[in-house]
């Protein structure tokens, strides 16, 4: 059954409630508390706590959440001294996240004239450009995911947590890790960046085969240092359901992809 999304955000004013939606959810403040509503499966909760409860609709939910009364004040007393100390992490990590940012500014210039030289034709006649600091810190990301063997999510999810990044960027990080284009919208509403999914579907459609191309050309696909050593390894074994072609290009483990092309083209 689908949900007037209208309806439930006109109540919400017409109450004086502040809310805002939060991939298919909504988070209110109803009596300086946070509860989140799901109007499709009509429950809600209280913000840090797992548990739901029913509601019949959304006024429902509003007087439930006007007359919710936390089960024991100790516990919320002590909850509170955790939630300083939570805000205070919190404040930090977004100092720090500041400090990455200006020095993510400040060092774009530089590294521009650096890797100016390095832009491909037709990654350059695309609609939506990717600064070039971004792919910076992108390249250095795959060659840190290269050498630790980290898994290849590892790199967006730094660059996420780590840097500000737009909302262009975070398409590109979609269509080059080869997500969904819902990924990208989810991940920039998350981030409190106005635009639309029509938007954001749009722009990866445009920029889908240059932004391909571009990362094809400058870093060779993903994992390539992986997938030599891979193949390396799969040649000391000899398979035996391969036997009779190996017999029939005269080769022997391990051999090259040179050697099999020479052998094919001397056999055929």
């Amino acid at each position: 059954m689908k949900k007037d999304w209208r309806n439930i955000e006109k109540t919400f004013l017409e109450l004086g409630i502040d809310y805002k939606l939060k991939s298919w959810v909504y988070w209110c403040k109803v009596n300086n508390q946070e509860f989140y509503y799901s109007p499709q499966k009509e429950r809600w909760r209280v913000k840090g706590k797992k548990v739901w409860q029913q509601s019949e609709s959304t006024v429902d939910f509003i007087e439930q959440a006007k007359n919710y009364i936390p089960p024991n004040r100790t516990k919320s007393q002590q909850k509170k001294t955790s939630s300083t100390s939570n805000s205070n992490s919190r404040k930090n990590k977004q100092s720090n996240k500041s400090n990455r940012n200006k020095n993510y500014n400040s060092n774009q210039s530089n590294y521009k004239s650096n890797y100016q030289s390095n832009k491909n034709e037709n990654y350059a006649g695309s609609t939506h450009k990717v600064s070039e600091m971004f792919l910076f810190q992108f390249e250095q990301h795959l060659i840190t995911q290269r050498k630790r063997g980290y898994k290849i999510g590892w790199i967006w999810h730094s660059l996420l947590s780590s840097f500000d990044l737009t909302a262009v960027e975070i398409c590109w990080l979609s269509v080059i890790f080869d997500y969904s284009p819902y990924w990208a919208y989810y991940k920039i509403n998350s981030i409190d960046i106005l635009i639309s999914k029509d938007e954001v579907f749009s722009i990866i459609d445009s920029n889908r085969s240059d932004w391909l191309r571009y990362f094809q050309s400058r870093w060779g696909g993903w994992n390539q240092e992986q997938t030599n050593t891979s193949n390396k390894s799969t040649h000391k074994s000899s398979p035996h359901q391969y036997y009779y072609h190996l017999e029939v290009l005269q080769l022997s483990f391990p051999f090259t992809k040179e050697e099999l092309k020479s052998a094919y083209r001397k056999n055929h």
